[in-house]
């Protein structure tokens, strides 16, 4: 082998190396909330029992209770709903499970909305008015960032390569942070409506 064809050899190996570009990982967040999307709209269209939509709704209630238990104001309860937020941002952020833990909680989210409209059930279309909420779609884009970054920092650390990837994990997992931070006080100002 002469030395430019090794040179070449070796400028095509650094090419390779770094961290996935960002036109695959843009590609990623879009898709994978199309799959969010799906999740949703499929756990809310889902046959529901009943007893079983009765059961999830007290739970549902109960949480809701919970959190809104001796708030003091908008940013007590925003704290409280980012926290609570935070945990599944946490959960689907794990390498290897996080995109599958964003899937089924998403889907969980949808059936539990369907609970919702049986036992409540209000005049207006539950479905449609949680699609045009913004805090949803806020939510949505949080948990669909750091579950592709869940996948592309799983296959980095199959091949070793986690060290090119974790920089820009980590940013994103602020990033996606942020957002439902944002998200969570727009939650709280819609809650409390006229206690601001």
């Amino acid at each position: 082998m002469t030395e430019e064809k090794v040179t070449l050899a070796l400028n095509e190996e650094e090419k390779k190396k770094g961290p996935t570009s960002y036109k695959v990982r843009i590609t990623g967040y879009a898709l994978f909330l199309v799959l969010l999307l799906m999740a949703f709209s499929l756990g809310f269209h889902m046959h529901l029992p009943e007893d079983k939509a009765h059961e999830l709704y007290s739970m549902y209630k109960q949480h809701v209770d919970s959190m809104l238990y001796n708030v003091s104001g908008v940013d007590d309860l925003s704290y409280r709903i980012f926290f609570n937020n935070g945990r599944l941002l946490i959960v689907c952020a794990a390498p290897i499970f996080g995109s599958l833990a964003a899937l089924y909680t998403v889907y969980m989210t949808g059936m539990t909305l369907k609970a919702i409209e049986i036992v409540e059930t209000p005049q207006e279309n539950v479905f449609l008015n949680m699609i045009k909420e913004p805090v949803m779609w806020l939510e949505l884009i949080a948990i669909s960032l750091v579950s592709i970054e869940s996948i592309i920092v799983s296959v980095a650390m199959l091949k070793g390569k986690l060290g090119e990837e974790i920089g820009i994990y980590l940013a994103t997992l602020m990033l996606a942070g942020s957002i439902l931070l944002f998200s969570a006080s727009l939650e709280a100002v819609e809650i409390l409506g006229g206690s601001v």
